[in-house]
This record gives structure tokens, sequence and C-alpha cells, in this order.
């Protein structure tokens, strides 16, 4: 199972919301028109993106005009912006990377359900991003790095998300089948493109989401193959998953909230989830 995952705006912020930096330092007028500004330099954004056009050109072209500020102070809003707290994702995509392997031993039947059992799942960062900006980011959060065994980066094969052929393309390359992966990302425009192809999307909200429809269903799927399982092995899991928990830096007890004492809530929780993620 791979999950391939977003950056901006998912992990990271990105080249939108800098008008909060902006209107700090020069007010609501001026952060609108940058706003604004930014919205007409979409083509010229995408650009950007696919790796055509060099951020220094981007800037220059967006902040043509009388500006109060230049182009050395926009990057610095941006990088602002990359600089922000993103442990609540990280830590949903940690308790999966390292879930420990003795919890792993009963998955039958479902390929996509098996596929968790047979090692960690992987973890891919898939981002339209900034090439100028790739250095900044592993010095700002290595632990992105950490965490992802392998990066695809739009300007590396000048498609944008949503463009013809990128997801396909991820696919045939990597020797994928759709069903191997979940896709989680903020914008709907890419996981309707993602979910064309038939892989299982996620789109993203904000790390409480990503909690209950990644970490919470991950931990039921982690639990056992549920309608062979007796009520002591769920028992004994649940308890060796709560010790986990306690004892692992990066998890915390909010991780394990489908921790009921209704036993039966399990399994519906797991039966509508894998019915519509595993189908």
């Amino acid at each position: 199972m791979v999950i391939w995952t977003d950056l901006s705006e998912v992990l990271i912020g990105g080249a939108y919301g800098l008008q909060k930096f902006v209107e700090r330092s020069y007010g609501h007028e001026v952060a609108q028109r940058f706003c604004k500004r930014s919205r007409e330099m979409n083509d010229e954004f995408c650009d950007l993106m696919r790796g055509r056009m060099a951020e220094e050109d981007y800037w220059r072209t967006l902040l043509q005009g009388d500006w109060p500020f230049g182009i050395d102070e926009a990057k610095v809003f941006l990088s602002q912006n990359m600089a922000c707290n993103i442990s609540k994702t990280i830590d949903v995509y940690r308790n999966i990377v390292y879930y420990p392997d003795y919890l792993k031993p009963w998955y039958t039947g479902d390929k996509s359900i098996q596929s968790f059992s047979h090692g960690r799942p992987t973890i891919w960062l898939v981002s339209d991003h900034i090439k100028e900006r790739i250095p900044e980011l592993e010095h700002l959060h290595p632990e992105i790095f950490e965490l992802t065994s392998r990066q695809f980066w739009s300007f590396e094969i000048g498609k944008l998300k949503n463009e013809h052929g990128r997801f396909q393309s991820l696919l045939e390359e990597n020797d994928l089948d759709a069903d191997e992966v979940i896709f989680v990302d903020d914008s709907a425009r890419n996981t309707a493109a993602a979910a064309e192809l038939g892989i299982a999307t996620i789109t993203f909200k904000n790390a409480e989401q990503l909690q209950q429809v990644v970490w919470i269903p991950f931990c039921e799927i982690m639990l056992h193959n549920h309608k062979g399982a007796t009520s002591w092995r769920l028992l004994s899991t649940i308890l060796q998953l709560f010790q986990y928990s306690l004892n692992t830096p990066h998890s915390s007890r909010r991780r394990l909230l489908f921790l009921d004492s209704e036993m039966t809530k399990y399994s519906s929780m797991f039966d509508v989830w894998s019915t519509a993620y595993f189908a």
C-alpha cells in the first residue's frame, strides 16, 4: 500500500495564504490587492510549478507597478508561510510508518488490506512545488523527507497533478495498480483527477480529519480480519495498541478514539470504511 500525500496546504503552508503576511506589514488594502494580482497570475503560477518559469521572474512579473515591498520581501513572506508547525499532520503519517510489525500478522482476503500486513505502508510526496524552494524545505522540515520514501515534483516532469496523464504515469512507472494507492490532497480538482483512475482519495481539510479517515481506520484494519477474530484476540490487540500509544513519543492517546466499551462499534466502523476504500 502506498499513500501519496500532497505537500502545500497539507503538510506546510505554500504559495497560498501569503496575503496574511502582507496584511500584517502593509494593511488590508494592500493585502487584497496582492491577492487579486495573484489570482490574475494563475497561468504564470502554474508555469512556475511546472518548472517553466523561475521564481525570480514570477515575483518580478507579479510585482510590476507600484508596490510598497519588493521581490526580496515577497520571498520572505513565502518562507514564513513554509515555516509553519506541521506536527499534527506529520504525527498521523508517522504513526502509520512506524506502526509495530508485531501487530500485523492476521490478514487474509482483500488485496489492499493484505498489502498492509506484508510490511510497512510507504508514503510518497507528490507535490506541485517551486524548484528553487526544495533546499529550504529540506532545511525547515527534514521530517518530511524522513517519512516519505520518495518525492515526485511537478517541475521534474512539467505537469501539474490535475493535468492529463500525471497520475497514470506515476502508476505505470512504479508498477502500481490504482487499488494499491490512497491519495491525500487539499485540492478537489487533484483528488477528482486521481479518482477517475480508481485511486482512493481523501480531500484534506485538517489534521484532525486526516486522523479520523486514515489513522483510526488504519488501526482498525490492523486489528484483525474482524469476521474471523475472536473477542479475546480483538481485546488483546486493542490493549497492545493502547500500550504502543503510551510508549511511543510520536503517538498520543487521542489517536485511539475508536477505543470504546461497546465492542459492536468496531465492526460497524470497520465495515463502513473498508467498503468505501477497499471495495
